[in-house]
């Protein structure tokens, strides 16, 4: 199998990586990354001289490089977003362009070169928030209420995309995941740090 990992240079996206090389040795992983403030080489390179392993800088808001990137792939896991709020605040439209446009551009890569599954990483931020000690957990059916400003971008997107490619005809596999910003992204600490403490 060939998976198409976006934002692989980041911490979540390089940890991805270098587990899915471990546990499937036979997969080839093309890693696509723009290389921003949130991704670095520097967590690659457990796996960066792999034969199954090839990093392509590029920006998935470009479709000529995000279709080229995705040739003869089966699978694509999309880590590829622009976060932190403040950020959001200094220069909004960055964030449109990589969490709206780069991923119906991903989408649309998908859809011409016949990806066979597309997984979305995306945040239960778009949930809401919960109370520290509140003791429930969000629920998948749960309804949608963005408070911060990055949120909304997200949810358009989700809706995007489920509009896009699972009501539509082209019927393309989709799986989003709503993940829970519990991790640190200071390279010091990884799935493996936390691995041995469990």
């Amino acid at each position: 199998m060939k998976l198409l990992v976006t934002g692989g240079a980041g911490f979540i996206g390089s940890n991805f990586i270098q587990y899915w090389l471990k546990k499937y040795p036979q997969d080839k992983i093309v890693n696509l990354d723009k290389l921003t403030y949130a991704g670095c080489l520097e967590t690659t390179k457990d796996f960066s001289k792999s034969k199954n392993y090839k990093f392509i800088k590029g920006d998935i808001a470009d479709l000529k490089t995000t279709q080229l990137a995705m040739k003869k792939v089966n699978v694509v896991v999309n880590f590829a977003a622009e976060s932190h709020n403040d950020r959001a605040i200094q220069d909004p439209g960055v964030f449109v362009r990589t969490n709206v446009l780069g991923t119906q551009i991903l989408l649309e890569a998908a859809k011409r070169e016949g990806v066979e599954r597309f997984h979305h990483i995306s945040t239960c931020e778009v949930f809401g928030e919960l109370e520290l000690n509140k003791k429930r957990a969000f629920k998948e059916d749960d309804s949608f209420i963005p408070e911060l400003l990055i949120t909304p971008q997200k949810l358009e997107l989700i809706m995007l995309s489920w509009h896009t490619f699972t009501l539509s005809k082209f019927l393309l596999p989709l799986v989003i995941v709503l993940t829970i910003s519990d991790l640190s992204s200071f390279p010091k600490k990884s799935f493996r740090d936390l691995s041995q403490t469990s």
